[in-house]
């Protein structure tokens, strides 16, 4: 018997809920998230990476739009340590990142404010160019081009 996917569960509420309830309840987690100790914060990366294809992409797409949102109005430091904790897990199991719509994604991406999307590309060029030689390569790998033309690779 399978044990039950609580955190797909979760993530799919969430994204069904109205924006007025679910941005707040997003902000919370986002903001405690880098002071949650290392192994929590790899289960909840894991945990997020593994739900997000389970979820129909509509309900999924409003849900990622809010989350980016929040994200980038967090501090740099903040921001960085969710950004660079996918990063780890990508890297540490890329299949994950291939289970992902990566051009919905993309997309949901190019429908924020200039500013929003340029806060978060500058961190995750930052995430990269303190990357070692070999991780940066094979992170790059993995993205699709889509996204290194948007972070100028």
């Amino acid at each position: 018997m399978s044990e039950p996917n609580y955190a797909a569960n979760i993530i799919a509420t969430l994204a069904t809920l109205p924006e007025f309830l679910r941005k707040p309840m997003l902000s919370a987690r986002i903001s405690e998230f880098p002071g949650l100790p290392k192994e929590e914060q790899i289960d909840i990366i894991r945990n997020a990476l593994d739900a997000s294809p389970t979820i129909e992409f509509d309900k999924f797409a409003a849900l990622l739009q809010t989350w980016l949102e929040i994200l980038s109005d967090q501090t740099a430091d903040d921001r960085r340590a969710l950004l660079d904790a996918y990063a780890g897990e990508i890297l540490s199991d890329p299949a994950k990142l291939a289970q992902l719509h990566m051009d919905g994604i993309v997309g949901v991406f190019l429908k924020l404010d200039t500013n929003r999307q340029n806060v978060i590309i500058a961190t995750l060029r930052s995430i990269l160019n303190d990357m070692s030689d070999a991780d940066k390569a094979r992170l790059i790998l993995l993205m699709p081009d889509s996204i290194k033309q948007m972070l100028n690779i």
